[in-house]
C-alpha cells in the first residue's frame, strides 16, 4: 500500500547556527555561512540535506531498536536494499536512497520562518541574522589551546527560526495501524534532531524543533496521534 506523506515543522535556534560554505573572507571571516545566492546579500537557511543527513542517523538507530515494529531488510548505509525496485526495498532505502536507489522522499532547505519574527521586516533579518564567533584552535590530545591559531566563524543569530518541509512516497507490504510504525518513526527522528551544522563540540547548533503540520494520503494527523503512535513502538 502507498503512503503519501507531507511533513512540516519549524527548527528553533537555541545556540548560534554555523553551516558552512567551506570558504571565508580574506581578512574577515576564515569561515563564513551559507546564504541564499540568488541574492547579493541573500538570507541564511538550512540544507535540505543537512537536515537529511542527521534524520537518516536518527532513523537508523532508532530502527535497530524498534525492529519489530517496522519493516527493514536491511542496517541501513552499511548493507543496503539490493532489490530491483525501489517500491520493495526497507523504509530507510525508500526514504533516505542507497547506493542502488534514489530516495523518494524530498527533503527541502529550512528558510526563516519570517511570520515568526514579527514585526521585523526583511531588511532587519538581513541586518542581524549572522554574528561573529571568535575562538581559538585547540589540541585535544594535549588539551591545550594553539599558539597564534585564532580564527572566527561566521554563525546564524540564535533567535532565528526556520521551516522546514519533507513529502514524498513509501509504499508498505504490512502496514501496522491507521499510522505506520514507519511514520512514526520518521516523526520521532525529527522530534529528536537536537544539533545542526559544524562546531558542535563547541557549543553551536544547538536546535528544537516542532511539527507543524503531518499528512498521510492528504489526511491530517494530530499531534496526539502523532504522540501515540510513537509511544506505541515496541
Amino acid at each position: 500500500m502507498d503512503y503519501r506523506v507531507e511533513i512540516e515543522f519549524l527548527i528553533h535556534l537555541k545556540s548560534p547556527l554555523h553551516i558552512g560554505t567551506g570558504v571565508g573572507l580574506t581578512g574577515i571571516l576564515d569561515k563564513t555561512t551559507i546564504r541564499d545566492k540568488r541574492e547579493r546579500d541573500g538570507l541564511v537557511y538550512i540544507p535540505g540535506s543537512s537536515i537529511k543527513g542527521r534524520l537518516r542517523d536518527h532513523y537508523e538507530k532508532l530502527s535497530m531498536i524498534f525492529t519489530y515494529s517496522i519493516t527493514s531488510s536491511c542496517y541501513g548505509q552499511n548493507n543496503p536494499c539490493r532489490k530491483a525496485r525501489i517500491e520493495d526495498c526497507c523504509a530507510i532505502c525508500q526514504i533516505f536512497g542507497s547506493p542502488f536507489h534514489e530516495g523518494r522522499f524530498n527533503f527541502y532547505d529550512a528558510e526563516i520562518d519570517k511570520d515568526s519574527l514579527i514585526p521585523l521586516s526583511e531588511d532587519d533579518i538581513k541586518m542581524f541574522q549572522v554574528d561573529k564567533r571568535n575562538a581559538n584552535m585547540i589540541s585535544r590530545s594535549l588539551r591545550i589551546t594553539r599558539p597564534k591559531r585564532f580564527f572566527t566563524t561566521e554563525v546564524c543569530s540564535p533567535w532565528l527560526v526556520f521551516k522546514g518541509k519533507i513529502n514524498g512516497t513509501i509504499t508498505l507490504q504490512n502496514p501496522k495501524g491507521v499510522i505506520p510504525a514507519e511514520f512514526a518513526l520518521l516523526m520521532a527522528s525529527i522530534k529528536f534532531m537536537d544539533r545542526l551544522g559544524g562546531a558542535k563540540s563547541r557549543g553551536i547548533g544547538v536546535i528544537e524543533t516542532r511539527i507543524e503540520e503531518a499528512k498521510i494520503n492528504g489526511s491530517l494527523i494530530q499531534e496526539k496521534e502523532i504522540s501515540e503512535s510513537i509511544r506505541n513502538l515496541q
